[in-house]
């Protein structure tokens, strides 16, 4: 079956070159995400302030924030901008 994506030499691309510019174009992105944007967001923990920013911008909003505690890993922990906390438990994905 052909479909009807173009491609930039105006020919019309089949389902397998549509599938193999899909696998290709998910390696590239999977490749970036776990060797650059993981470490980078890994790295982010290491400043404090980036998190009191976060949760300035959002209580600036009204939006609260959540987050798992290395603390606390069995609850979801959950700030609000009038400064109360609350404590959810977290769910088990097998339920």
């Amino acid at each position: 079956m052909i479909t009807e994506m173009q491609q930039g030499s105006g020919e019309i691309a089949s389902d397998k070159d549509l599938e193999s510019f899909i696998r290709k174009n998910n390696e590239i992105t999977n490749d970036f995400v776990e060797n650059y944007l993981e470490l980078f967001l890994l790295s982010l923990e290491d400043d404090p302030t980036i998190a009191e920013e976060i949760k300035r911008k959002h209580f600036a909003h009204g939006a609260s924030i959540s987050y798992i505690d290395e603390a606390r890993p069995d609850v979801i922990t959950v700030e609000y901008p009038d400064g109360r906390t609350e404590f959810l438990p977290l769910q088990n994905q097998d339920k």
